[in-house]
């Protein structure tokens, strides 16, 4: 009995060793077949993985690359467009605007200035209104008496031309009669310029005017221009007592090239400036027995 009990005993032990034997055998194959189909299975899925994020990489890399300098090149350009709209804008707003009437390098006050002194300042006064506005209202007919040569006929139409295009002037014209005659123009010698002009001038004056008004409107006026002095002379003081007798009777001491100016009979035609004065003196803003400072007003309304 105690044999038996063994061998029962053995038997069951002897079954459990040869199955695990049999595992053993079967495991390392199966470990290898597994690890190696393992491997070349991530070996085949790994690498394309591998390259296709490399490529889409570069290619991100470079797309975004560009989009990044274009972003930069489209920020510059509008940054620079940016700043030359604001500098544009900057020159506009700095930049001052001039009336029609402005002259480079002439100020509001260097034109009030030359204004008061030459239309506000009579040089000769019969107790009329010195200081405030007189100009033509009606167009001016003038007669030509004396010794006039070909070259002051033309001065004369010159400046008459010249006048006529001036905005608001009412025009300078050869009076067809004697009787329409407003403006008898006299080439004369020095005794005759006494005799026609008065008291108040001499042989010395080379030329000479005086004018009529009422209610500072002017309505009449004689000029006399010496004939007995040359002729480069003469076109300068023809222009010069014309313009005396459009309402700025003062010659300036100021302006040099002023076809007025006191103390030259060089210049052979109004400056640019003397055209500016007339422009003002006959604006229909500016009325007759105006005084210094309404005229200032309305200068400063129109120059600027």
């Amino acid at each position: 009995m105690k044999q038996k009990f063994r061998l029962w005993t053995v038997l069951p032990m002897l079954c459990l060793l040869l199955c695990a034997c049999a595992v053993n055998h079967e495991n390392p194959d199966n470990s290898d077949s597994a690890a190696e189909s393992l491997t070349e299975g991530a070996y085949t899925d790994t690498q394309p993985v591998s390259e296709t994020p490399s490529e889409s990489s570069e290619t991100l890399a470079e797309t975004s690359t560009e989009t990044t300098t274009t972003t930069t090149t489209t920020t510059a350009t509008t940054a620079a467009e940016t700043a030359t709209s604001a500098e544009t804008t900057t020159l506009s707003e700095t930049e001052p605007v001039h009336s029609p009437l402005y002259i480079e390098g002439v100020s509001v006050e260097d034109v009030l200035l030359y204004f008061n002194e030459v239309c506000l300042d009579c040089e000769f006064s019969y107790g009329g209104d010195s200081g405030v506005v007189q100009k033509w209202m009606q167009p001016i007919r003038y007669k030509v008496h004396g010794d006039a040569t070909d070259k002051d006929m033309a001065a004369l139409a010159d400046t008459a031309a010249q006048l006529n295009a001036i905005p608001g002037f009412p025009g300078l014209v050869e009076a067809q009669e004697d009787w329409e005659t407003m403006l008898p123009i006299y080439f004369c010698d020095g005794p005759e310029l006494v005799d026609r002009m008065g008291s108040n001038f001499t042989e010395d004056n080379w030329g000479a005017t005086t004018f009529w008004y009422e209610e500072n409107m002017i309505y009449d006026a004689i000029i006399c221009v010496r004939s007995d002095i040359d002729q480069f002379s003469r076109n300068s003081i023809i222009i010069e007592e014309i313009y005396n007798t459009l309402g700025p009777v003062q010659d300036t001491e100021y302006r040099t090239d002023s076809v007025i100016y006191q103390y030259s009979n060089d210049n052979q035609a109004m400056s640019e400036v003397d055209v500016l004065l007339l422009r003002l003196l006959y604006h229909p803003d500016m009325l007759c027995g105006m005084n210094a400072a309404e005229c200032e007003t309305v200068i400063r309304s129109l120059y600027y």
